[in-house]
């Protein structure tokens, strides 16, 4: 508990949150329905599976597989780009970002690596092979589902996002030193094979409830008890600051959605489909593309722009994208340090994207 709290007390994205979460609360009534209990849930959930993956070695055993078949940085990283870019499309952008990012930096910290960047490049990789399929991020499931979306018209939508994503990342790769890795004795940390069962079995329950093939709250108590039976101390290599702040964001942008000012603007902003579509990446860099995509949706029935718009937007500021918090708080945990000059870089480069993508994608998708 007491690691927990001194945790806690040196969150300041969390403090920020929840600062301004009561704030607004003085202009607007706030709501238990605002937050999002769906995320919180999968979070815990995903956050109790990696600390049980940790917590037995796994980490690291991947990490020297890696190792072992890879000659340097450069293959490292086209591997890791590329594994982030395509699992997100399955595993949801926030599974790749909560699995690799911890992967990248264990093996960083035994190869003395570069950090920063390949993160930022992970981060930027699963969030945009996210938007490739209609559950690889939560503001695709709520969309297709709102719009009634059929297959056809949401790849329409996508598969240039698809496409020139993969081309930009793919070669972004090439700019890393190819910086040998060193080969070093290691010996693989067993682990038993109830062990193992377990952990593959709570990873799979939990992606089931993510994707509510399974019901949430079922799979919760699941994973929890599965996790617990391993090692009880996986309670406490949970992020409870990530998930205050998470409650925190929800909770600011559910009081902001109700005032009147806000609707009367967005009613003015969607009019056209340019208006739309800039709309929606503009208001992601403040409120987050999930959020966005909710807000938006009541304004327009143009699914497919919006659709578009919002995987476009989760580039850009931190807020863009819930992922870009997550893979911040993991970056933070192990290189506290560092986190203001990741944070400037994560920004000038996920800007240099966002003006790059929003004029390119809209002309090709005309």
């Amino acid at each position: 508990m007491i690691q927990i709290l001194k945790a806690l007390k040196k969150d300041y994205l969390m403090w920020g949150s929840v600062v301004l979460a009561g704030l607004t609360s003085f202009v607007s009534s706030p709501r238990v329905s605002d937050i999002n209990w769906h995320t919180i849930g999968s979070l815990t959930m995903l956050m109790l599976v990696i600390a049980g993956c940790t917590q037995f070695g796994i980490l690291k055993n991947i990490s020297q597989f890696l190792i072992n078949i890879t000659k340097n940085q450069q293959q490292l990283m086209q591997i890791m780009v590329g594994f982030s870019f395509f699992s997100s499309m399955l595993l949801t952008n926030d599974v790749a970002i909560l699995t690799l990012v911890p992967l990248y930096l264990t093996i960083a910290k035994r190869q003395n690596l570069s950090v920063i960047m390949p993160v930022v490049l992970l981060t930027i990789a699963a969030n945009l092979g996210s938007a490739v399929t209609p559950f690889g991020n939560p503001q695709n499931i709520y969309l297709v589902a709102n719009y009634h979306l059929s297959l056809l018209s949401f790849f329409q939508s996508t598969w240039i996002l698809s496409v020139t994503s993969f081309i930009l990342l793919t070669l972004s790769t090439f700019f890393f030193k190819r910086k040998p890795l060193t080969k070093t004795n290691y010996t693989y940390q067993s682990i038993a094979k109830k062990s193992q069962l377990i952990l593959v079995f709570s990873f799979i329950i939990a992606l089931l409830g993510l994707l509510n093939l399974v019901n949430l709250w079922l799979a919760f108590i699941i994973v929890l008890g599965s996790s617990l039976s391993l090692k009880w101390q996986v309670i406490l290599d949970i992020d409870y600051g990530l998930l205050l702040t998470f409650i925190g964001f929800f909770i600011i942008i559910g009081n902001f959605g109700r005032l009147a000012i806000v609707h009367e603007l967005v009613t003015q902003l969607t009019t056209t489909t340019w208006q739309t579509y800039l709309t929606t990446i503009i208001s992601s860099q403040f409120i987050s593309n999930f959020p966005a995509a909710i807000l938006l949706s009541q304004f327009t029935s143009n699914g497919p722009i919006l659709l578009l718009g919002s995987n476009i937007g989760g580039s850009g500021t931190l807020v863009a994208s819930l992922a870009n918090i997550l893979a911040f708080k993991q970056f933070s945990k192990e290189y506290s340090q560092q986190k203001g000059k990741f944070l400037v870089v994560f920004t000038l480069i996920n800007l240099l994207l966002l003006l790059i993508l929003t004029p390119i994608i809209w002309l090709l998708s005309q």
